[in-house]
């Protein structure tokens, strides 16, 4: 996305370590200049280090889902109520994008129910559907089909192959190729 967006400053968040090495390998070879790696514990993070209101948009790209068996959301994962609502601190009021994109649809489900939920206090939504493409299934409100605008999965902006992600590496050879996503603004 750095590549692809050069008058916009990215911070990759990543817990793995030897992603990061990666992550930041690649830029530097690239030679962006608009790309921080960040190697830590996302929900850690965001709760923590980061100001309020001071992020344009976070955008998780193919997180982990919970144990394969588990599609009620109840596993331990990263997209929980908790970590929504620390994405909704840190957003821009009015205008920030939680975007989250994956290729596991129960997962999609299971992010954007959590998304679009009443706040743990009992208020309302904190986020609202902003995707436009609604992926047509049941219990998907909220669930978007292919990929957000601007977001060229593999694509720099003058149209050269990028990397992509690990996850599309990773998949290339598998053939696999469903994209699911949620786009929120931030009331």
């Amino acid at each position: 996305m750095a590549a692809m967006h050069p008058d916009q400053w990215w911070a990759a968040l990543e817990l793995r370590h030897n992603r990061c090495a990666s992550i930041f390998s690649r830029g530097v070879l690239s030679g962006l200049n608009n790309l921080a790696v960040i190697g830590g514990d996302a929900a850690i993070v965001l709760k923590h280090h980061l100001k309020k209101g001071s992020i344009d948009r976070v955008l998780v790209t193919f997180p982990e889902p919970p144990a394969q068996h588990d599609h009620q959301g109840e596993g331990d994962h990263l997209l929980d109520a908790a970590f929504v609502a620390s994405a909704h601190r840190l957003l821009k009021p009015g205008c920030g994008e939680f975007i989250i994109v994956t290729d596991n649809l129960p997962y999609a489900k299971v992010c954007a129910a959590a998304t679009f939920a009443p706040a743990a206090d009992g208020g309302k939504a904190l986020f609202v559907d902003a995707g436009g493409r609604p992926f047509d299934g049941p219990g998907a409100d909220g669930v978007n089909a292919g990929v957000p605008d601007g977001f060229e999965v593999g694509t720099q902006a003058d149209g050269a192959k990028a990397g992509g992600s690990f996850f599309d590496r990773l998949w290339a050879h598998r053939s696999k190729s469903n994209r699911f996503f949620i786009q929120a603004k931030r009331l």
